[in-house]
């Protein structure tokens, strides 16, 4: 029989096998219209994977708790989203599944016009947002991306996407980490922080959601790795007005961790060798200014996070 494996983990599915599930469910109900992305470009392969499971997996993956039959554990859970880090025990590596779910029809009307019946869904944003940063290898992989419709009112979306093996978020890295580095590696961590950022910015590529929380880091040496996560915005607002946000939203909490020079420095980086000394004077005061703007949320979050980053540390 035929085999297609547009999996992106790897496993080969008989097109009789996929459509005579889908037909099975689709006449038992005809209300629900789902629509599945698998990621095809980016394939990935498991020689340990358990595949009879896993095909069962993929076939049933119209319902995101079919992943929670792994072993797993709650990262974080809000009325419209939740968060799971979930370790399968048959050679899969661990991977964290996020969900955007809208039980009520006040929790869809409030997203109406951004994905809950007209638009993209903030998951098909962060979706395509992470595939093109995983294109540029500044994100982990995609594995899965679906999305569950009432009569095409959204009723909740998922992806799954890959740990980063020994990463840490930045602001546990700088608020643990950073104190402790040398001159040189302070360098070279902000250098290489400011060149991710270039690179991520490329295009008029603006994340909007570039917080310290939101990026990855993991040490190798001397030098730095960063992946970035949860980029879940993408407004055309902020690529013509507001083509710095992400340096902003970057800039919020540097002061109580780095000097003015550095934080110059990485700026110097960032730019390049091409911008007039006017210019820059310019772009750090529309920085400035965004920063004011960024600061008035984000600041609370950062004390907080800090705060019981102490607590644990004593």
């Amino acid at each position: 029989m035929t085999k297609y494996n547009k999996s992106a983990f790897g496993i080969d599915v008989s097109i009789g096998e996929y459509l005579g599930y889908g037909f099975k469910h689709l006449a038992l109900s005809l209300r629900n219209i789902t629509r599945l992305f698998l990621l095809v470009k980016h394939k990935i392969s498991f020689p340990a994977l358990n595949k009879v499971n896993f095909k069962e997996c993929i076939l049933g993956a119209r319902d995101y708790y079919i992943w929670l039959r792994f072993p797993h554990e709650v990262m974080g859970k809000g009325r419209t989203g939740e968060v799971y880090r979930v370790m399968p025990d048959n050679g899969m590596p661990t991977f964290y599944l996020k969900v955007y779910i809208y039980p009520k029809w006040r929790d869809v009307r409030r997203v109406l016009l951004r994905g809950g019946f007209f638009g993209k869904s903030r998951a098909r944003i962060e979706y395509e947002n992470l595939c093109h940063l995983y294109e540029k290898r500044l994100a982990p992989p995609v594995l899965l991306f679906l999305e569950k419709r009432f009569c095409f009112f959204l009723r909740y979306s998922y992806f799954l996407i890959e740990e980063v093996s020994k990463g840490e978020t930045l602001d546990l890295f700088i608020f643990r980490e950073i104190s402790h580095l040398s001159l040189l590696e302070r360098k070279n961590f902000l250098k290489s922080l400011a060149e991710t950022t270039r690179k991520m910015n490329e295009g008029s590529f603006i994340n909007g959601e570039y917080h310290w929380r939101n990026i990855l880091v993991r040490r190798e040496g001397d030098s730095f790795v960063f992946k970035i996560i949860d980029p879940s915005k993408r407004r055309l607002r902020d690529r013509i007005l507001h083509p710095y946000m992400d340096l902003a939203c970057l800039d919020v909490y540097a002061e109580n961790f780095f000097s003015k020079e550095e934080r110059l420095y990485f700026l110097d980086i960032y730019l390049g060798d091409s911008v007039s000394p006017s210019k820059k004077r310019k772009i750090i005061q529309n920085i400035a200014k965004l920063r004011k703007k960024v600061s008035q949320k984000e600041l609370k979050i950062y004390h907080r996070a800090y705060q019981n980053f102490q607590k644990q540390d004593i």
